[in-house]
């Protein structure tokens, strides 16, 4: 049976056992959902939800890979979640890797079968990998649910490098940046390593900080700070000539950053609003000085 065969069936095939076949097809665990309690079944929403803005984040920096690494860890929280499947699937539509992309759009039009997005990437990725029974049977969908109103979409970028979109211009990943020091601290820069939208939806810019002396007489290289992108730019003085590009595979920020990322999720972690230099003066009286 053909993958539009199910929609046309009387009467109709069970979703639930078409949308298990569909999990299991890309290694997905639907079962689980079913028997959870409501507290803890919002809880995998909201988990769900805070990795798919941080996909959105990622693919509106232009990391493709990061994004879909966040989206899939969405939907594998949540494989109800509509969106993530979908930008999951128009990444690899993206790289012209359309074979991949097909059976997570199948999924999503099994789960939302009355909004056409999915059905009409689906109808792309069948004509391009020469799937002609499937591609006439989802034209022929389309046509009839949505003759008027199905969206169109400018193909034209396929295959092209994606375009970075800042999102908290001046701001840019692997700046380096001079700021409103402390006197001690004339030779210190911060390094802008991650931009990312936070749950209210404004920047959270991540920034690790250089050469911060501690009272014990050394000088510190501060991994990640989590901050407010519009309280950062006040303290921010000069842009360097200089870039700092966040090694992502072996790295004290990426540490840094993940136990923030979990705690932030769990409503137990915040950002930074306040003055850098009053931030890190703060920080340096926890430290006890030299003896």
């Amino acid at each position: 049976m053909g993958f539009f065969d199910r929609f046309k069936s009387s009467p109709p095939e069970d979703p639930n056992e078409i949308w298990n076949q569909l999990c299991e097809k890309i290694n997905l665990d639907r079962s689980s959902l079913q028997e959870l309690p409501e507290e803890e079944l919002v809880e995998l929403i909201s988990k769900a939800q805070a990795s798919y803005r941080r996909g959105l984040s990622a693919d509106r920096a232009g990391e493709r890979s990061y994004a879909r690494q966040y989206y899939r860890q969405a939907f594998t929280l949540l494989p109800t979640h509509i969106e993530a499947l979908d930008n999951y699937a128009i990444g690899y539509v993206e790289e012209l890797n359309f074979t991949e992309a097909i059976p997570y759009f199948e999924q999503s039009a099994v789960a939302e079968p009355n909004s056409p997005l999915a059905f009409v990437y689906l109808l792309k990725c069948y004509d391009e990998t020469g799937a002609k029974t499937e591609s006439e049977a989802c034209a022929r969908y389309l046509s009839h649910h949505w003759p008027d109103k199905s969206p169109y979409i400018d193909w034209s970028h396929l295959g092209k490098p994606k375009q970075k979109h800042l999102l908290a211009p001046p701001l840019e990943e692997g700046q380096v940046w001079k700021y409103k020091t402390r006197d001690c601290d004339s030779s210190s820069t911060v390094w802008i390593n991650l931009i990312e939208h936070g749950f209210d939806g404004k920047a959270i810019v991540h920034i690790s900080v250089t050469d911060v002396l501690a009272p014990d007489g050394n000088r510190l290289f501060l991994s990640h700070l989590p901050y407010d992108a519009d309280a950062l730019l006040e303290c921010l003085t000069r842009q360097l000539d200089e870039k700092q590009a966040w090694d992502r595979e072996d790295d004290h920020f990426g540490e840094g950053y993940g136990i923030w990322f979990e705690a932030y999720n769990e409503g137990e972690a915040g950002i930074f609003t306040a003055q850098l230099d009053y931030i890190l003066d703060g920080m340096m009286q926890a430290i006890p000085p030299k003896d």
